[in-house]
């Protein structure tokens, strides 16, 4: 996914890239965690928030940062929501497998990435980003 929007660069460790505006501090939070993504977009066609994780154990983190929450159960809640556990909800979060190929020219060229992607409402933002920095104090 290719997001045309204002970005800024960003550095923590050995992660480094220029990242949306919209999403920049969940992902600062995450690279501080040590956790690696290959992209993050902070608006897709469906209003949604998307950060593809290199491994599973990144998505796993933001997962378990967002039921850290103390909302178990509830009906259409942002834990609920964050598992798809809501059949009927139109918020629920996306989890699923993308396959990424390289820009031309990039050191990756020629390969096949596969990243763990995790999607969901922009409206959820600025919870998961309080859920993210709560558990990771």
């Amino acid at each position: 996914m290719d997001c045309q929007l204002e970005k800024a660069y960003l550095e923590v460790g050995n992660h480094f890239g220029d990242i949306d505006l919209e999403i920049y501090d969940l992902i600062k939070e995450i690279w501080e965690a040590d956790f690696y993504t290959i992209t993050a977009c902070a608006s897709d066609v469906d209003d949604r928030m998307s950060i593809t994780f290199r491994c599973s154990h990144g998505a796993e983190f933001l997962l378990t940062c967002v039921q850290s929450g103390g909302d178990d159960g509830e009906a259409h809640s942002l834990g609920e929501r964050s598992l798809s556990h809501e059949f009927d909800c139109e918020d629920n979060w996306e989890i699923g497998l993308g396959i990424m190929h390289p820009a031309a020219g990039s050191e990756f060229e020629g390969e096949i990435h596969l990243g763990i992607v995790v999607a969901f409402p922009k409206s959820d933002y600025d919870e998961v980003l309080l859920r993210v920095r709560e558990f990771t104090l």
